[in-house]
């Protein structure tokens, strides 16, 4: 106790006296009346140097608080620092992630359906990906990465990038990408969403120079739902540039998956799904303002409006889906309350009322520019709409359209816009004065305003039309003396003198006494340029009409068709074009319509076009003339032949496509182009091309396929090339068995393989005698429940190898004691043998 005692009657000792701690306390002989000092030499002689006293300590302890403090700051800025940095690295790590999986998709699948829903990405991070797309092979995509900070502060990060679509060569190919554009859902209202199927190589080309079969297209669940055209199936759609889509229509709520499926040219088939859900749910948001512009000192708002919408662009009153806004500003506007106080936070979640939601953005900092606004929903399709933030007026801008006209044609239009510096637009009252280059030409007066000017009060855009009597390049300039001038360049040409009447069936082939009427097109043009100005009568006449008897009518549209047929038409034209529509006799038979017009000189200008009467056609039928050919021998004439379904052919006037899928460029190719591909017309359903074999012995796979515009229809041959040496030949080898309902045989084919594309099967028939299947080497190449009566041609893909190969014919009844007629390939190639019990060994 003593030694604490000790310890605590000690001074504390410093190395500091008062005097030099406090220099400016002097004593009264110091002659200073205002300096502070210690009264008493007692006083004095109790400072001790050696120790501080209870000032000294005080002071010592705030500067030593202070220093804690600001260090203890330091720290707490540096780790506020570090975890917001920390933060925006994984921010820009999503928005990284999410343009790597844009950069790896398909160029036809990045669109705002498949990436634009939010996605909640961490237990902070919203992501947002909003594609723009700039033209058909240019996209933009925005990546928007959200969150709030531990200050409360909404904090983003937003690249953004572009993909470009390059066209190359694409290889061989090897599967099909399946999409739905504009949504994966629809009503189950007649709602639609368009099924697309692109042919793909292995590197993502798209497979432009597609030459193959169709691309079908078919529901494999949930038939309850939708539907897709007739025929989507069977015969399929035919790819353009490697793309075919179809329809699909929702008829009940439910998930239906949709196969598309291409056979390829090197054997097999490759297939893909997609799944559409057909519901009346909300698909997506969709964000209004209004107004879209407001003034960047900020004296008005505009309301956004946020509604929940379904696949048919209908409110969904009853959803409560929460909405978030964000908004990317760079310093233009702010989100604000209906009085137009800023909000703490730039981030604002709502529980929209009856399917609608609001926010309200103003500018606060008084800098012009574009706000984006987006509102989003977990797992919808965001929507996004930019607001123009104007400041003050500083340019005109001008432009006309179109930007060629002729003399004698009504005029241009002239489009005056007041812009700020952005070129957003901008209110304004005064006078805009317009003017031409050459001094020449006529503005439409403005009601209230001198000739020659445009009054502006309180607008930012007016329009007057100009004309002009003198050809030539003019500008148009437009000014106020205080504004930057605006201007435009105007081609002004001599007016038109029609010398031509284009014209146009579609279809040019309908099927006589039929529901459908071709629409007849008559274009008036000088050369090749439309004269769209021109306004004399154009007459319709039909001239000769083959069906017997003749019945066919005009009509100038669907609308007059309750007043009644006319044979002869005098119709304004409209845009350079007039439209009739031809209604088809009861009767087969060819229609030529005479269109003719007298020109603004009083010459008779005429044209026809022919329109086919048809009784139904259902496909082509190719026959080959000689059969084979040999390698680098004489040509091949193919004749196609456009029948009904009995065979029989029809009178038919269309475009015809003739294509060689198999066997280009080294076994054939067309001798009229020198290509794999044709296209001419057929003139009464018939018409003949001619192949030229070349130095590779193979077979040559021929398509034929017309589209009358409601039809398409299609036919397919197999062509064999040979060398001299070696002729395809098919002997029945001494191997038949007859055995109830079925019979088979052995065939040898000698000198090359057979591609076997029909056989017809033909014997004695009693009334209830069908053909119901085809099995040659263990694979069923036909099959038909119902069967097919004697002498039927089925269609077989197979392929029988040189050797000998093992056929079986299964009928519906027992075939014993009949003679039974073969024929492998009996249109294309005609190979016969003859079968009967009285050949068994």
């Amino acid at each position: 106790m003593s030694i604490i005692n000790k310890i605590l009657s000690k001074k504390i000792k410093s190395p500091l006296s008062l005097r030099g701690l406090f220099p400016f306390c002097h004593s009264r002989e110091s002659g200073n009346p205002s300096s502070i000092s210690f009264r008493g030499e007692k006083q004095r002689s109790n400072l001790d140097p050696s120790g501080f006293s209870l000032i000294e300590l005080m002071v010592a302890v705030i500067i030593l608080v202070i220093v804690v403090l600001g260090i203890f700051l330091a720290f707490s800025n540096a780790w506020m620092g570090m975890a917001n940095a920390r933060d925006r690295t994984v921010a820009t790590n999503y928005a990284r992630e999410a343009m790597e999986k844009v950069k790896n998709m398909d160029f036809e699948m990045v669109t705002n359906e498949n990436l634009g829903t939010a996605e909640p990405v961490g237990t902070k991070f919203t992501r947002i990906i909003i594609v723009n797309t700039e033209s058909d092979n240019l996209k933009e995509i925005d990546t928007k990465v959200f969150w709030t900070n531990r200050q409360g502060q909404y904090v983003s990060v937003e690249p953004s990038m572009y993909i470009s679509r390059t066209l190359l060569n694409p290889g061989v190919a090897s599967r099909i990408m399946l999409y739905a554009d504009p949504y994966y859902t629809v009503l189950p209202t007649a709602g639609t969403a368009n099924i697309i199927a692109v042919i793909k190589d292995i590197n993502g080309n798209t497979k432009i120079d597609w030459t193959g079969g169709n691309i079908r297209f078919r529901i494999i669940e949930g038939l309850d739902f939708g539907s897709l055209p007739v025929g989507a199936y069977t015969p399929g759609v035919e790819p353009t540039n490697g793309r075919a889509d179809t329809t699909f229509t929702g008829s009940a709520e439910g998930n239906v998956v949709i196969e598309a499926s291409v056979d390829l040219p090197s054997g097999g088939t490759v297939s893909a799904t997609i799944t559409i859900r057909v519901t009346l749910d909300v698909v997506r948001v969709k964000l209004s303002a209004d107004p879209y512009i407001i003034k960047a000192d900020g004296t008005n708002i505009s309301t956004l409006t946020a509604e929940l919408v379904n696949s048919g662009d209908e409110t969904v009153e009853e959803a409560l889906n929460k909405i978030t806004f964000a908004i990317d500003t760079s310093g233009e506007g702010n989100f604000v309350d209906p009085e137009g106080t800023p909000l703490g936070s730039t981030t604002v979640i709502m529980d929209p009322e009856l399917g609608v939601a609001i926010i309200h953005v103003k500018s606060t900092d008084n800098i012009p520019g574009v706000a984006t606004v987006t509102a989003s929903s977990d797992g919808l399709l965001s929507g996004t709409v930019n607001i123009n933030i104007t400041g003050v007026a500083t340019s005109i801008f001008v432009s006309v359209d179109p930007d060629l006209i002729y003399i004698d044609d009504p005029g241009a239009r002239v489009t005056v816009k007041i812009q700020d510096i952005n070129g957003i637009p901008v209110k304004y009252t005064g006078t805009i004065n317009l003017s031409t280059s050459d001094g020449t030409g006529f503005f439409e007066q403005d009601t209230g305003c001198d000739p020659d000017s445009l009054c502006f009060n309180d607008v930012s855009s007016k329009y007057t039309t100009f004309s002009s009597n003198s050809a030539g390049m003019i500008t148009i300039t437009a000014s106020d003396g205080v504004l930057t001038d605006g201007s435009a360049t105007i081609d002004v040409r001599e007016a038109l003198i029609a010398d031509t009447i284009s014209l146009t069936a579609i279809p040019k082939n309908i099927l006589a006494g039929g529901g459908n009427d071709s629409i007849i097109t008559a274009t008036i043009k000088q050369g090749s340029t439309v004269i769209s100005n021109y306004s004399n009568d154009v007459t319709f006449e039909i001239i000769s009409d083959t069906s017997s008897p003749p019945s066919a009518s005009l009509f100038y549209n669907f609308i007059n068709k309750g007043i009644g047929p006319f044979d002869v038409l005098g119709e304004d034209v409209d845009e350079g074009k007039v439209v009739v529509y031809l209604s088809p006799s009861s009767n087969v038979g060819i229609c030529t319509i005479e269109v003719s017009t007298f020109n603004s000189l009083g010459t008779l200008i005429k044209n026809t076009v022919n329109v086919g009467f048809y009784s139904s056609e259902d496909h082509i039928e190719l026959k080959a003339f000689p059969s084979k050919m040999l390698v680098e021998g004489d040509t091949c004439t193919v004749m196609a032949t456009v029948v009904d379904g009995s065979g029989i052919p029809v009178d038919y006037n269309e475009d015809i496509t003739f294509t060689i899928l198999v066997g280009w460029p080294k076994i054939a190719k067309f001798a009229a182009t020198g290509t794999s591909s044709l296209t001419t017309t057929l003139v009464g359903g018939e018409i003949p091309v001619l192949l030229i074999p070349q130095k590779e012995a193979g077979t040559v796979t021929l398509k034929a396929s017309s589209f009358t515009g409601m039809t398409y229809i299609t036919g397919y041959l197999n062509i064999q090339v040979i060398t001299a040496l070696t002729d395809l030949e098919l002997a029945l080898e001494p191997h038949i068995i007859y055995d109830e309902n079925q019979v088979s045989f052995d065939i040898n084919v000698q000198g090359a393989d057979l591609f076997l594309n029909e056989m017809q099967v033909s014997w004695s028939p009693d009334v209830s005698e069908t053909l119901n299947t085809i099995d040659i080497g263990g694979d069923e190449v036909y099959s038909n429940v119902t069967g097919v009566v004697s002498g039927t041609v089925v269609d077989t893909v197979a392929t029988l190898p040189t050797g000998i190969s093992n056929v079986k014919l299964y009928f519906n009844e027992s075939m014993s004691g009949k003679t039974l007629e073969v024929i492998f390939n009996a249109t294309s190639g005609n190979y016969p043998v003859e079968i009967s019990e009285m050949l068994i060994e």
